[in-house]
């Protein structure tokens, strides 16, 4: 059993399974009508839990780095457990608003939030030189997660034990994963000694020194822009499609695409940050936005479904790969030694993108067309163009810097 605990395939599946149920977080639209149902509360009301989860699902990412440097590891993740199991059991006993945001939002959110980049940081460790194909699987796991349980838990909640007991059965379910495969993430991976790094870093930067550097800054804008501008045509990708005459049949097929091109696109650029390195698949997905960008004005103008849903598969290959590319750009550009910390800090980042995304369907109300946005979206991706374009003098200045440090 030790020898299998050291084994990096091992650690990896254990990583899998662990994200796919924590990717559990996702499933939350099928709770919403019971909820509404039984207690009788608004749209508006019930939301609220999911924004609060996914601000805390951010929080946690970065508490896990400062826990990790001033603790320990295990300390992080047995506090994440916790927090998660206790949010989903405690979201069975809901009885107000205020439970509900407690447990789902702020537990489940944050304790999640915690153990994704304590597996995340963790495992890449064990692949020196695949550190981002690595973190590609992994992400790709957490984002399969609600779309492969979703069906089954949907039906237990409308035909089953109803949605109680699938929020204790999800956090009985977590629980034992968590314990079986705790031990795995938190062995010491071997030293590598086959020649492979895990960045191409020249220097091990502390979480001071990289947010002293302007590099941080400059890829914080590019990740918040294309983050934000990729999770609003996402959340309003049906409303999209309908807005332009879309039958919904086949508006179902794009959004589906949309969602297997979302899992398809992180373990692909996790591939191609490997091999060409983090910046340049960086420039190529500014420039995609660009042509996306420019795209969704010609399909919205002339109604061409078939090049929505084009767009739609581009857009979601797109936005799965920047979901990678704050892990492999920290380790690459800051180096591996501080790596939990900075992660956590630069994923931090993406609160912003999160808040903003909600303001495609207030320009939508304001106009009553998703056109403005369009042409928003066009200046945003031009910008992001060019804040990723100058980022590398910034980086090189960095490293000069430190250079004797």
């Amino acid at each position: 059993m030790k020898k299998l605990m050291r084994n990096p395939i091992a650690v990896l599946v254990c990583g899998m399974a662990s994200l796919l149920l924590f990717g559990l977080i996702y499933v939350w639209s099928i709770f919403v009508a019971p909820l509404e149902a039984e207690f009788g509360w608004t749209r508006a009301e019930t939301s609220v839990a999911y924004t609060l989860s996914m601000l805390c699902l951010f929080v946690g990412m970065a508490l896990n780095g400062v826990l990790a440097a001033r603790l320990s590891q295990k300390t992080a993740l047995m506090l994440g457990i916790t927090l998660a199991v206790s949010g989903f059991l405690g979201s069975s006993c809901t009885v107000s608003l205020f439970t509900l945001y407690l447990f789902y939002g702020a537990f489940v959110g944050t304790g999640i939030g915690i153990c994704y980049n304590a597996w995340l940081t963790g495992v890449v460790h064990w692949f020196p030189g695949r550190s981002g194909f690595v973190s590609g699987i992994l992400l790709a796991g957490f984002g399969m997660g609600g779309l492969l349980f979703s069906p089954l838990l949907s039906h237990f909640v409308t035909s089953g034990p109803g949605w109680r007991n699938v929020f204790r059965m999800i956090g009985i379910v977590l629980l034992a994963v968590s314990v079986l495969t705790a031990g795995f993430l938190l062995q010491e991976p071997p030293q590598a000694g086959n020649g492979k790094k895990d960045s191409s870093a020249s220097h091990d930067f502390t979480t001071r020194q990289m947010l002293s550097s302007p590099s941080f800054y400059l890829f914080s804008i590019w990740k918040v822009i294309l983050s934000l501008l990729g999770q609003a045509v996402i959340g309003q990708a049906a409303l999209i499609a309908a807005d332009i005459g879309m039958p919904a049949t086949l508006s179902a097929i794009g959004v589906g695409l949309l969602s297997a091109g979302n899992g398809l696109g992180r373990p692909l650029s996790g591939w191609l940050a490997d091999r060409f390195g983090s910046w340049k698949l960086m420039v190529a997905l500014s420039a995609i936005f660009v042509f996306l960008s420019i795209g969704m004005v010609a399909a919205y103008q002339g109604s061409y479904a078939h090049l929505l849903i084009l767009l739609f598969v581009l857009l979601g290959l797109a936005y799965g790969s920047m979901a990678l590319l704050a892990s492999s750009f920290t380790g690459e550009i800051y180096g591996m030694k501080y790596y939990r910390l900075n992660y956590g800090v630069v994923s931090s980042t993406s609160i912003v993108g999160t808040l903003v995304a909600s303001y495609i369907s207030i320009i939508k109300t304001a106009t009553g067309s998703y056109l403005n946005f369009f042409y928003i979206m066009i200046g945003a991706s031009l910008f992001s163009f060019l804040s990723v374009v100058i980022l590398p003098f910034s980086i090189r200045r960095m490293n000069r810097k430190y250079a004797h440090t």
